[in-house]
């Protein structure tokens, strides 16, 4: 391919047909196609990522997934509230809350009057998600144990949105 775009699509398709080493290759040539793209590093992150994809999953490293978070993190606009609200549910599906709250107080900042209600799309199903969800991250230093397990279900959900739309 001779888009990021179409790369990560690609290495989409090939993640969800069990093709692990294909998948891996297109998001690399993604990431080599535009290095400043923080969608192909987030699309890599989020690959290899067992919270993301149960069934099959990229082999990384814990260094080289937090180095594509970083990356992603790094080149994500500051005045993109979609950029910023995908690298803030990533690091909360990672546990990294200052640095989740950072992102997603940003993407709240640039859209203050986002609608309640979020419809994301995914493979089981259609979901809605409230925008509670986020704020609950911001929020929220400690996850009190009786709604951790429910607020972690929903967090891949709402990250999903944005990757799944940029590509």
């Amino acid at each position: 391919p001779t888009s990021p775009e179409l790369a990560r699509i690609l290495g989409d398709l090939s993640l969800k047909t069990g093709d692990l080493a294909g998948a891996r290759t297109y998001f690399d040539k993604a990431i080599a196609l535009d290095p400043d793209d923080y969608r192909s590093y987030l699309a890599l992150f989020f690959a290899q990522s067992e919270r993301f994809n149960k069934d099959a999953h990229i082999t990384m490293s814990p260094r080289d997934a937090a180095d594509a978070l970083a990356k992603a993190a790094s080149k994500a606009p500051r005045a993109d509230v979609d950029a910023q609200f995908s690298v803030g549910m990533a690091y909360s599906s990672i546990d990294s809350l200052e640095r989740a709250r950072m992102h997603l107080a940003r993407a709240s900042e640039l859209e203050p009057e986002r609608e309640d209600r979020k419809k994301t799309d995914t493979l089981s199903g259609a979901h809605t998600a409230s925008e509670s969800d986020a704020s609950w991250v911001v929020s929220r230093r400690e996850p009190e144990p009786s709604t951790w397990t429910s607020q972690r279900s929903v967090r891949p959900l709402l990250a999903a949105r944005s990757v799944v739309r940029s590509v």
